[in-house]
């Protein structure tokens, strides 16, 4: 199949993120659809998985970096801070509008300390996210337990991305129900893992 190259397919193949039909996903594409609009407007963005050596480079090539999907968002939005979880300690790193913590997405307290940690940082205890994405362990368990702790968090017209859910689970992911939020996109990609879906913050 072809597909247009867009801002984010660019920013994704030059920092060697999977996100893009190039490499791996096929999500640049329709992220650029869904957000290109709004990138201006964007403040705070969250990102569940920063990515590590072992799993990536083989996908992605050796010349690939931790961190590649945080600063091709960062590059995107231009006006946000992003802000990278992850449950291992030796990926975390801050860089320019970039700042990553610890988190285990299998724990709501964990979760929520996290967050706590991110508005400390920030000396704001009323921070809110316009956009967060989970790309973490990918476990049906953690991400159905991470939209329902961090659901309210998110700003409203604020967007949660779910990605690369099996086929075989995209139905719970579609299914699923919570106050005041709406599905926005579901996209069905091309191999077993290359699903996704948006939710929307309403009210």
């Amino acid at each position: 199949m072809e597909y247009n190259k867009t801002e984010l397919c660019d920013l994704f193949i030059k920092y060697k993120s999977d996100k893009c039909p190039q490499i791996l996903h096929s999500y640049s594409n329709e992220y650029y659809n869904l957000l290109n609009d709004i990138k201006d407007n964007v403040k705070n963005v969250i990102e569940i998985g920063i990515g590590n050596d072992e799993l990536m480079k083989p996908i992605c090539g050796f010349s690939y970096e931790v961190g590649a999907s945080l600063r091709a968002w960062r590059d995107f939005f231009n006006n946000a801070n992003i802000y990278g979880l992850d449950i291992r300690e030796d990926v975390l790193f801050n860089e320019n509008r970039i700042n990553t913590f610890y988190t285990d997405q299998s724990k709501e307290i964990e979760l929520e300390k996290t967050i706590k940690n991110i508005k400390e940082f920030n000396n704001n205890e009323s921070l809110e996210f316009d956009l967060i994405i989970d790309d973490g362990s990918h476990i049906v368990e953690h991400m159905l337990l991470s939209i329902n702790t961090l659901a309210k968090h998110l700003k409203v017209g604020g967007i949660y991305i779910i990605e690369d859910i099996q086929h075989k689970d995209i139905n719970i992911f579609t299914n699923l129900k919570i106050d005041n939020f709406e599905i926005i996109k579901i996209h069905t990609g091309l191999n077993y893992w290359d699903d996704f879906v948006a939710y929307k913050k309403i009210k």
